[in-house]
């Protein structure tokens, strides 16, 4: 639907998007490729109204700019890494266990687990968390990316593994969160081949 965004009530939503343009159009190659996997998998959970695909897509497109290394379990991963990218450019963030609880509900999706215990409304309710929680992560990101000048996805985890991601697990261990720092700190450590 068009829609005029030059009008005083709509004003700020264009200033808003124009910066997220041109934060967009400064990335290196070398990420921009993510961040369109990225955008992909959001332009998808955007045009539906269907509670299991807007969760798929939302958890797939924050994989696309969280996690370039091959880990097991991903959903530690995720939580502390979107939580860290809001800490690492001075915003608030959501609800870790919330973000938790939708990557352990997307893997269930994507893994053909059964959910008849999951109601529609509330399933739908929370799918449209995640959209607002992947979109403000998307979001900070580019600033993140443009701050810290980061070539690849692999930079900017390195950058969060190393600060951010120290400080919420901190505050994860203090507010009741261990089971998801635990599983954070296990899925990086390296492997045994």
């Amino acid at each position: 639907m068009p829609m005029d965004l030059t009008g005083p009530p709509r004003s700020d939503w264009r200033t808003r998007l124009d910066g997220l343009s041109a934060d967009y159009l400064a990335v290196a190659p070398g990420l921009r490729e993510r961040i369109d996997v990225c955008l992909e998998w959001l332009d998808v959970a955007a045009r539906s109204d269907r509670w299991p695909i807007i969760v798929t897509a939302t958890f797939s497109a924050m994989e696309a700019i969280l996690v370039p290394e091959k880990a097991g379990l991903k959903a530690g991963v995720v939580t502390v890494r979107s939580v860290a990218v809001h800490v690492a450019v001075n915003q608030p963030f959501f609800d870790p266990g919330e973000v938790m609880a939708g990557y352990q509900l997307r893997s269930d999706l994507v893994h053909g687990t059964p959910t008849p215990d999951v109601l529609d409304k509330e399933a739908t309710a929370f799918a449209e968390f995640t959209r607002r929680w992947a979109f403000d992560v998307f979001r900070d990101y580019l600033t993140l990316v443009k701050d810290s000048g980061a070539g690849t996805v692999t930079e900017i985890a390195a950058h969060l593994d190393r600060g951010p991601c120290n400080d919420v697990c901190s505050w994860l261990e203090e507010h009741g969160g261990s089971s998801i720092v635990a599983e954070y700190r296990e899925s990086l450590r390296p492997k045994d081949s």
